[in-house]
């Protein structure tokens, strides 16, 4: 995984076809990973740092602190024939 955190990461997510991941970490930021190029695809910033995350059903990222807010985020699509 490449050192795009800054701080710990506290989440570590694959889809289901494992093409994509996500981490969230303690510097507040959620990455998007292609898990075959080791690339970043793209990187969210919110108010918190997150403590649980999934990718829902539709490939969006869902992801939790531990107060109980929940945010979904837009992912990027996989790209065709992966």
């Amino acid at each position: 995984l490449p050192s795009a955190h800054t701080g710990t990461v506290r989440v570590i997510k694959f889809d289901r076809q494992s093409l994509r991941m996500f981490t969230c970490g303690d510097d507040k930021t959620v990455l998007l990973w292609d898990c075959h190029r080791g690339t970043c695809l793209g990187r969210s910033v919110l108010p918190k740092k997150m403590s649980a995350g999934q990718f829902g059903p539709d490939g969006r990222i869902i992801v939790g602190d531990k107060t109980g807010d929940v945010y979904c985020l837009a992912a990027v699509p996989a790209e065709e024939g992966e």
